[in-house]
């Protein structure tokens, strides 16, 4: 009986449903499409499945301090955690772009280290060497530098100009291709 009433009430589900979309045609597509996209999702979710369970994918092995705190106040475990990410992947990032913007950087790259670490925030995590303050973004693809500021440069920027005029804010590299949109402006840097 139950099932009985379990199934009519689905079918009048099913009637409402389509009196609505002979109405609105685009319910349909809407419905449909959304059909699509929940078989390709399980799919997906499927596949990834079997390729952590083969070790395939670095899905399971991607860390992240999780939380908003500075440098002090970090348990062991997340120091920890931190000292992985810096050797395994700022480290790299950090050479790629002092590669790239050779001669530009106003600090010695091989300052940057656990002891300048400041504080972590939604995957950025930040460095200050000196005065100056160093933002990398960790991602599930790979981590890289985010924001660097060096403290005159923070007063140059927020200060108006004596002269009136704008201020010059080109950073000059040399090799630097010009990009041409959609590339992707990483893209254009060259050593």
């Amino acid at each position: 009986m139950v099932a009985l009433a379990l199934v009519c009430l689905g079918l009048i589900k099913n009637a409402e449903r389509d009196a609505r979309e002979r109405l609105n045609p685009y319910l349909r597509v809407i419905r449909l499409r959304e059909k699509e996209h929940e078989a390709f999702h399980a799919a997906e979710r499927a596949r990834w499945a079997e390729l952590i369970r083969k070790g395939q994918t670095n899905a399971v092995s991607f860390k992240q301090i999780r939380t908003n705190k500075p440098a002090s106040q970090l348990a062991p475990a997340e120091r920890k955690t931190l000292e992985e990410l810096f050797t395994e992947r700022f480290k790299p990032a950090i050479d790629r772009w002092a590669n790239a913007y050779k001669g530009h950087i106003p600090f010695d790259v091989s300052e940057i280290n656990l002891n300048n670490f400041y504080a972590v925030s939604a995957g950025c995590y930040t460095f200050m060497i000196g005065s100056t303050t160093l933002v990398i973004y960790n991602s599930r693809d790979k981590a890289k530098v985010f924001y660097l500021m060096t403290k005159q440069g923070a007063h140059d920027l927020n200060s108006i100009p004596a002269d009136g005029k704008s201020r010059d804010l080109s950073l000059p590299l040399p090799g630097r291709k010009s990009c041409r949109w959609p590339k992707r402006t990483r893209d254009c840097i060259t050593n």
